[in-house]
């Protein structure tokens, strides 16, 4: 109840600083970065992009910077590429390693290149003249930090600059991202929070930023099946409300089928709001794709790899048992003294200890550490 207790006063916290970002009042029209919004996580897409409370590793620094503490391996490393809509392509590289006790630290760089753009510019009377095409980009680098802060609850800090050139008019900016995530009682059950791009105006423009509240949940099926469900609500700059939900599938540690929904408050015609992906794991690799329609604006197909240095399946908690018994021995001796016989009968007593050792069945999330109960002396 006390942990639960924080992370509600945690939400309220959050709050109040997106209160004080006027994050919900924000013209839709006067919003930079938005670039900002695309996802980066190529397993949070396949499942709708409801990703605060269940992304793990270098993509959850870009999903919720207190996720990246859930690492249970000492490092690990994602390349992503995402094709947006016409020529843009979009770059990811991100790194999360253990801080041995200090908490986990994490870096990312994405880079989003927008292709060649038809350039225009006026003679000297006015008239307009063909001049070079121009080739817009943006560059987002974020430094993480992220720790156990209490039991159960994890805290997390992005550092973030965000840099656009558009025809060589260059636009810098600091934002930073806080997070924060709760292990419920209820094993498996994981709640989140993030704000994201907390900053300041660009030439009188707003960065885009938000706040994402979510829940998530694993259960094991069997040793190596697991089902992950997740919902997301965010209030993003701009108004409006982003719901999503998905879910996955892993079969054998190996085979991961995802798919979900996501709310999408354009208005392309066609099919639009339902996503899907795949993933593959093999040894430390990792190979994950996703599949986004939007109508007729396109098609958005997301690729990465990751690899992780050690394993990063925790260990299943197991109980150990130490139960002692006694075992009986008795002994009969014969006396015979002056004609008589007598017969005695002795019993001997003596204590064993066996230790049993159980793997107990558990929806406990990756790299959750796990308490070790000893029953008995």
């Amino acid at each position: 109840m006390k942990k639960l207790l924080i992370f509600v006063m945690t939400v309220m916290g959050f709050s109040q600083v997106a209160f004080a970002a006027d994050l919900w009042v924000v013209s839709g029209s006067n919003i930079a970065a938005k670039y900002a919004d695309i996802g980066v996580g190529v397993r949070a897409s396949g499942m709708g992009n409801a990703d605060v409370a269940l992304s793990s590793g270098p993509e959850a620094i870009f999903e919720n910077p207190a996720n990246t503490s859930q690492l249970a391996n000492e490092s690990s490393l994602m390349l992503s590429h995402n094709s947006w809509f016409g020529d843009t392509n979009q770059e990811t590289l991100g790194y999360v390693r253990d801080g041995m006790g200090l908490g986990t630290f994490g870096i990312a760089v994405s880079y989003i290149n927008e292709g060649k753009i038809n350039a225009y510019g006026t003679d000297s009377l006015g008239n307009p003249v063909k001049i070079p095409d121009i080739s817009p980009y943006a560059m987002i680098a974020k430094l993480n930090w992220s720790k156990l802060v209490f039991e159960g609850i994890y805290a997390g800090l992005n550092i973030n600059y965000i840099r656009e050139d558009i025809g060589g008019s260059v636009s810098q900016m600091g934002t930073f991202d806080i997070g924060m995530k709760y292990l419920t009682p209820v094993n498996g059950l994981s709640l989140g929070i993030a704000a994201r791009n907390i900053g300041i105006k660009i030439d009188g423009f707003d960065v885009y930023r938000d706040l994402t509240v979510g829940a998530g949940y694993k259960l094991y099926t069997n040793n190596s099946d697991a089902l992950s469900l997740a919902f997301d609500c965010g209030l993003p700059a701009g108004g409006g409300v982003n719901a999503s939900f998905g879910a996955e599938y892993g079969f054998s540690k190996m085979l991961f089928l995802r798919a979900g929904y996501q709310y999408d408050r354009t208005e392309p015609i066609g099919l639009k709001d339902l996503r899907a992906g795949l993933g593959l794991k093999y040894n430390m690799f990792c190979l994950d794709y996703a599949f986004e329609p939007y109508g007729d604006l396109g098609v958005v197909n997301k690729i990465s790899l990751s690899y992780q240095f050690g394993s990063q399946e925790a260990p299943k908690p197991v109980e150990v048992i130490k139960v002692t018994t006694q075992e009986k021995t008795m002994s009969k001796t014969v006396e015979k003294s002056k004609g008589k016989t007598v017969e005695k009968t002795q019993v001997n007593t003596q204590k064993k200890t066996i230790t049993k050792i159980v793997v107990k069945q558990t929806t406990v999330p990756v790299s959750t550490p796990t308490p070790v109960p000893v029953k008995g002396k």
